[in-house]
Order: structure tokens, then sequence, then C-alpha cells
């Protein structure tokens, strides 16, 4: 996994750089809005899905393959269905407002939006054949496709973006979503069990009782930390908006790592579930990739931090009013980093209902001081400081239930992120600097100067606590231990 991740992490990066350079900011803006069709689209399957990750895994550790093997036959059956009916509906809802409405921003962009339901349809069975890889530990094949999906969106969206603006980066976005669906198919073969479309509306029921509340705690997640983008389109316009979204974007890239660590510990978690039933166990199970990612995310969210300066400078200098907003949403994204991997952990366990109360009010506040901040006239910096905030505040939550099984609550201050050492450390650099944050130099070597600078300095601030000495330690002697066994490997 680690090496398609690299490779999606690259591509998708280019990609992200090409389409906001072919389209400018005010397109940027509209282009993220209309995006978020898609995103609020994979809703459609009701849970199916998530009632596959979760039973799939747990059935295979219990030792009972052919319910297994059924269930995933149904999942696929009612993927399709779902999403046909989805893209239907949908297109005659747009069809209608387009007759109704002709100058509404719906209507103008009519194309696009039927585009991205397309793109839902390929992307929600391409979910289920990527799963198909993870639940079985199949992650050469997932890794490819990882790699590949970067490689689609890189090719894809920068050339619909180039050939038709907002209408050819939405064909392209479907393009890229349908060729990863396909590939996933072919890889299929010889690896997993022939699979066909099957429908049993009894168990279709029984998935949806059991999916459905994990969906609506994913979709009230999404709701919250993308109605910062409903809010800057609504208050400050299209041209805010994608200098916004520029932020988002980056963040989203650099997260790509835990979110596909997420991914590949769903199915194990459930599985110790189906094998022991004891919550402790499965605790175990995420601390230590959550105990090493805290002391190592922050060092490369922060020197990412210092390059955003001369990176907008000199390659999009459209987007500088966007730094502020982008550092802050990158050094936000470190929090959300841990949000999928405590999600699983709280699924896995059976207890998605704490999430089902918390996540709500995160909504609420997300909304409320977004329009407070931007009506106080802090603009898009005030929206990616909201964004900071409830993130930090679901993570917290999240870490804090899984301390308390392993008896280690007092140390969950130190894994998001380490006590907040980030903070301390640029604070601290921009002191020595004698620089205020919000104004670093543009320059790349003043960057490559402050990162430095700023790696010692998280380094030995961090390491001062007992706690995080003996979580890098621990994962140093780990990380050594496997590359001596590689090697050892390889003289063989």
């Amino acid at each position: 996994m680690v090496v398609g991740m690299g490779f999606a992490r690259v591509f998708g990066m280019v990609s992200t750089f090409l389409v906001a350079h072919l389209l400018g900011p005010s397109l940027l803006g509209i282009w993220s809005t209309i995006r978020l069709i898609f995103v609020y689209g994979t809703i459609n399957h009701l849970g199916v899905l998530e009632a596959y990750r979760k039973e799939v895994p747990r059935l295979e550790g219990a030792g009972n393959h052919t319910e297994a093997n059924r269930i995933e036959g149904i999942s696929l059956g009612f993927a399709w269905l779902s999403s046909i009916v989805l893209v239907f509906a949908g297109s005659i809802f747009l069809l209608l407002v387009r007759f109704y409405s002709p100058s509404s921003s719906v209507s103008l962009n009519l194309i696009p939006s039927i585009a991205m339901l397309f793109a839902v349809m390929g992307a929600t069975v391409g979910t289920l054949l990527f799963d198909r890889f993870t639940v079985r530990h199949l992650f050469e094949q997932a890794s490819i496709l990882r790699g590949l999906r970067g490689f689609a969106y890189m090719l894809f969206l920068p050339s619909g973006a180039w050939l038709g603006d907002i209408i050819g980066v939405a064909i392209g976005f479907a393009f890229a979503e349908w060729s990863i669906t396909l590939a996933a198919w072919f890889l299929a073969k010889g690896k997993c069990p022939p699979l066909a479309m099957a429908f049993d509306w009894n168990k279709i029921r029984e998935l949806i009782r059991i999916g459905f509340p994990i969906t609506l705690v994913w979709w009230a997640y999404l709701m919250e930390t993308t109605f910062d983008r409903v809010v800057s389109i609504t208050l400050l316009g299209s041209e805010q908006t994608g200098m916004y979204f520029m932020g988002i974007t980056l963040a989203s890239v650099l997260q790509m790592v835990p979110e596909s660590l997420s991914r590949v510990f769903n199915p194990r978690l459930n599985e110790k579930m189906g094998e022991s039933s004891d919550p402790s166990e499965v605790a175990r199970i995420v601390w230590a990739p959550a105990s090493f990612l805290s002391w190592i995310l922050p060092v490369c969210f922060g020197c990412v931090i210092f390059l955003i300066p001369p990176l907008y400078e000199t390659g999009f200098p459209k987007y500088i009013p966007a730094i502020s907003s982008s550092q802050i949403l990158i050094l936000g994204a470190i929090l959300a980093a841990f949000i999928p991997l405590g999600t699983d952990f709280l699924v896995s366990i059976h207890r998605q209902r704490q999430l089902a109360f918390l996540v709500p009010i995160t909504l609420a506040v997300n909304i409320g001081f977004n329009i407070l901040l931007v009506r106080l006239g802090f603009g898009i910096e005030g929206i990616a400081l909201v964004s900071f905030c409830t993130n930090g505040a679901v993570a917290i939550f999240l870490w804090w239930q899984v301390a308390r099984l392993i008896h280690t609550e007092g140390t969950t201050a130190f894994m998001l992120p380490l006590g907040w050492g980030i903070l301390v450390a640029l604070v601290l650099v921009c002191c020595l600097l004698k620089q205020p944050f919000y104004s670093l130099s543009n320059s790349w070597v003043d960057g490559a100067f402050q990162i430095i600078i700023f790696i010692p300095v998280y380094f030995l601030g961090i390491f001062i606590h007992p706690v995080v000495r003996g979580w890098m330690k621990k994962d140093l002697k780990s990380l050594l231990r496997q590359i001596s066994m590689a090697q050892d490997a390889g003289k063989a």
C-alpha cells in the first residue's frame, strides 16, 4: 500500500496544481461546489457498503465464508441498483430545474452536475470492488488501484479543464472514477472469488439496518467538513471559494496516507471483533499506528506549511491571498487525519452512536461560527479556523474513547498531535526569525531555512516528554527490525 499511496500522492498533487492553474480561482470555486454532488451522493447505498465492510471481515474471522460471499454479491447488486436510481432521479430533478428556472446556477451547470451523478455511480461500485481486496488483505492490488486512481485524476482532470473548463473537468472526473472501477474488476480476476450480483430484500433490509447508522455518521461528518464551501460560495463568491478550495485540496492530498491506513485497518478491526469480541484488543490495534503517525505527520505537514508561500508566489500568483487560509487548513488536517481510523474503531466495537451525538453538535457550531466570522470580516481565514477547531474536537473525542479502553487517557493529549507540539514549534521558529506566522517569506531559500530550523526544534520539544520519547523509541526499534529482516531476506 505504501508504494501506491506514494504514487497517488504525487499524481494528486500534480493534478491539483494543473487544474487550479487552468481554471483559475473563480472557476475552481464553482468546480468545488459542483463536486459536492459527488461528496453527498455517496450516501446513495443507504449504508449497505458500510455493513459489507463490517460484516464480511467479521464473518471471515468467524470462519463463515459462505455467508460472507453471499453478502458480497447482494451488496454489489444493491450498489448497482441504488446508483442507477440516483442517476435517473437526479437527472430528472436537474432537467426540471433547467426547465422551470433556466437562469439558475444549477441550470447553467447542468452537464457538470449530471457528470457528477455518473461519477457517483462509478465510485459506489468501485468502492465495493476496492474493498474486496482490503477485506482479504490483498494489499498489493489495493496499492495498484491507489496509484491508478492518482494517475487517472492526473490524466483526465487537467485534460478536461484544458479542453472544456468546468464541463471538461467534471466529465474527466467521471471518466477517472469509471476507469478505476474497470481496473478493479480486472485486477480481481484470479485473486478474489467469482462475484455475481444477487438480490435478497430481507438481507438488504438487514444490511441497511446495520450500515445506515454508520453512513449517517459519515454523512454528517462530511457535511461538517464541507459546509464551509457552501458558506463561502454563498457569502464570499466563487473566487474566494476557489482560493479556499486550493488549501482544501492540498490538505486532502496530504491526508492520503492516514486515510489509506484506515482502509487497511478497517477489515482487521472487524475481524478481531469477530474473533474475540474484546474492545480493548481492538483499541490496541489502532493505537500502535496512531502513535507513530502522531509524531511523524506533524513534521511532514509542518514542512509544507513553510513551503506554501514560495509555492503560491512562484507557481500560483492568483492564489497568493489564500496563503494564510491554506496554512491553517493544512495545520488542521493533522487533526483530521486521525478521524477515519478513530471512527473505524468506534464502528467496529458497535459504539458509532456516540458519534451520532457529537457530529451534529460540531456541524451546528461549524455553520454558526462560519457565518459569524464571515460577517465579522474574517473571510476564508475565519472559515479555515472554524474547520480547524471542529476537526480537533471530533479527533480528541474519538481518541479519548480509544485511550479509555487501554487505560491511557492521560496520553491522549499527546496523540493529537503530541500535545500540540507542532504549534509550539511553529511559534518558536517564527519568534527566532522575528517574523509573524501569517507573513512568512515567499522565497524558496527562506522556506528551506525555516524548515531546517523547524525540524530540530520540533523533535527536541516533543522528545522531552517521557511518554512521547517512549513511543518514538519503540517505533524506531520496530522500523529498524523490519529493515534488518528485509535485508536478511534479500541476502537469502
